[in-house]
């Protein structure tokens, strides 16, 4: 499964695990604060620099997250922005699914956190001091134009490991994300072929889940064939 650092989703989505317009300013005072009161020090001025830095965007090169929209019914919105304009492939699953089908994040399962996105305006949203300073706060917050993703994300330490399972420093750590290994069989409920694909499409699909020996059924999408197919925004998940 792929997990996109917060730092390369915020290529595209600028607010992606930014703090509210509050809250920063809350930061900026507090930085002014700690600037005169330790005027006399550059070693502190210095980390105090570096304290506000980091605070502005909590975890954004640090962490990373692997996206889902969560809702009972398809929506074509989500097809033409995902799904190659609804000829691609939509995993079905469930947060338990999800939520017990990686064996292991890289050592650090207690610092994972699976949740729903919360969609603020960042102009006026408020919260407290303690949570803009924690990722698992922040990296769950998005422009609430974005609403209609309805978005449940797991939000993991990036730096944990490669694709190898290998453990990995920030200075190694390169990537624009990761590769976590998972159950399939416990992840995937169903596999549903776009309203758009060919019939040829839908048997390659129906053939390449019998390749990997998963029990799961293979189900075009109960919508009908989009119409007038919307410009992808080709955001990564």
């Amino acid at each position: 499964m792929w997990f996109s650092r917060l730092v390369d989703l915020a290529l595209i989505d600028a607010l992606e695990g930014t703090l509210p317009c509050k809250a920063r300013e809350c930061l900026i005072a507090r930085h002014r604060k700690y600037t005169e009161q330790f005027a006399s020090s550059p070693e502190m001025l210095e980390r105090v620099t570096i304290m506000t830095n980091k605070g502005m965007s909590p975890g954004q090169d640090v962490f990373a997250v692997n996206c889902w929209f969560l809702g009972s019914q398809e929506t074509e919105k989500m097809w033409n922005d995902y799904g190659e304009n609804g000829n691609g492939v939509a995993i079905r699953s469930t947060v338990e699914r999800l939520s017990t089908s990686f064996q292991n994040l890289g050592g650090l399962a207690k610092l994972s956190v699976i949740d729903r996105v919360q969609y603020v305006d960042f102009e006026s949203h408020d919260m407290n001091e303690n949570d803009a300073l924690n990722v698992d706060k922040v990296a769950f917050l998005k422009n609430k134009s974005l609403a209609h993703e309805n978005e449940v994300r797991i939000l993991t330490p990036s730096l944990c490991f490669n694709p190898d399972g290998i453990s990995l420093n920030k200075e190694q750590f390169t990537q624009k994300g990761l590769n976590v290994k998972c159950q399939l069989q416990t992840l995937i409920q169903e596999v549903i072929v776009g309203p758009c694909a060919e019939p040829h499409f839908f048997t390659l699909i129906e053939r390449l889940v019998g390749r990997y020996q998963l029990c799961v059924d293979v189900k075009k999408s109960q919508l009908s064939n989009l119409a007038s197919p919307l410009k992808p925004t080709n955001l990564p998940t």
